[in-house]
Formats: structure tokens, C-alpha cells, sequence
């Protein structure tokens, strides 16, 4: 998760109701806070913290079916397949993070002191679903774009989102070239190995 990295924020309104606890913060953008989706359940007793912070089925499914094909055609002595929510660090007020981040594995050193967030942009960085409340933004797609559009300055090559709900994907290499799609079209992950998300839910025999 994205605590760590996030030392100073933890805002208190100025209804003078208690401060929201760092622990909802899901990312930081230019130094506002993005909470996690349902926190003011959290606030409200109406939910736990972790009851918050897990992927629904459908996007468990969908990240693990996506890792399932990297494993399977990225050669491992080249790449280096991060998951789990692996943190960004792109800046002292900005810290995202991803279901999946693709490396060059010539580019990474990692140690037993490697205990903070990856500080280099990865090749590949793949979302499913928005995660987040983004009350600090115009819209959720204005999240949406700033989300893609930072890590893209960072130097991510591609920013692949994957959305449940309405079958598209959303697939941007430069700011001023993002290309959305149904679920059954190819998307080329890196050069050479591309998949079609339609073509690997039904291969597993699952009908999401």
C-alpha cells in the first residue's frame, strides 16, 4: 500500500469532524490525498479499513488471468512481473499505485534493504478498475486522466486500464495518444506479446 510513503497528510475537515486517518489514503497526487473507494463507511462505522482496501472478485480475476499470460510469454531472465499493489514513488507529493508494473529486469536492483516504493518508471503499468474516491478531482475521469497522465511523464511507456463494468480498455504510450477499446480487441502489452482479454476469459471457461 501507499501509507508509507505518504508521511504528512492526514487531514482534518474544517467542520472540525475527526481527521481521516492516513490508512485511507489509497495514492497521492501533486499533494492531494485519493482515498479509498467506500472510506466514508469507514468514518461512518458502517465498515473496517480492510473491508475496503481488497479487489472485488471480478477484478481478482481479471488481474490474475492478465498474469497468468505475462508469466507465460515474457521471458524471466528479461522482465520483472511486480503485483500486489506495487507503489510508485514519482515525486515527494506523488505516490501511485498499480495492479501491475512491468520492468526491464536489467534496469532494477533490489536488495534486502529495498523496503520503499520503486522510484524508476516501469515499461508497462496496468489498472483494473478505479479504486479510488476521487473527491479531490473534477470527475472520476479527471482522475483518471491525471492518474495516466503522471505516470506517463514519469516515463511509463504504456498505461493499460482495464474497466469491468463497461468492457472497454483504455491503452496510452503519450500524452496526446490514448486508444479505448472493447474487450475484444488486441492489446499489445509489449512488442511481440499481445493478448485479447475476451480470448483468455473464455479459454479459462469463466463467462464474466
Amino acid at each position: 500500500m501507499i501509507m508509507e510513503a505518504i508521511k504528512t497528510i492526514e487531514e482534518t475537515p474544517a467542520t472540525g469532524e475527526k481527521p481521516i486517518p492516513k490508512a485511507l489514503i489509497y495514492e497521492e497526487i501533486d499533494g492531494k490525498p485519493v482515498y479509498y473507494k467506500g472510506y466514508k463507511k469507514v468514518l461512518s462505522g458502517e465498515a473496517t479499513i480492510e473491508s475496503i482496501m481488497g479487489s472485488s472478485e471480478l477484478q481478482t480475476y481479471i488481474v490474475s488471468t492478465i498474469l497468468r499470460f505475462l508469466y507465460r510469454n515474457l521471458p524471466a531472465d528479461k522482465y520483472f512481473i511486480g503485483t500486489n499493489e506495487p507503489g510508485l514513488h514519482l515525486s515527494h507529493s506523488s505516490n501511485l499505485s498499480n495492479d501491475i508494473l512491468i520492468y526491464q529486469k536489467s534496469e532494477l536492483t533490489i536488495s534486502r534493504s529495498s523496503v520503499h516504493y520503486f522510484n524508476k518508471p516501469p515499461l508497462v503499468a496496468i489498472e483494473v478498475d478505479i479504486k479510488a474516491t476521487p473527491e479531490n478531482f473534477a470527475s472520476e475521469l479527471d482522475y483518471f486522466n491525471q492518474k495516466t497522465a503522471k505516470l506517463l511523464e514519469f516515463g511509463v511507456q504504456k498505461v493499460i486500464w482495464i474497466t469491468t463494468a463497461s468492457r472497454w480498455i483504455t491503452v496510452a504510450t503519450n500524452p496526446k495518444h490514448w486508444e479505448s477499446f472493447t474487450w475484444d480487441h488486441p492489446v499489445e502489452v509489449l512488442e511481440g506479446h499481445t493478448f485479447v482479454l475476451d480470448e483468455l476469459v473464455k479459454a479459462d471457461g469463466f463467462d464474466v
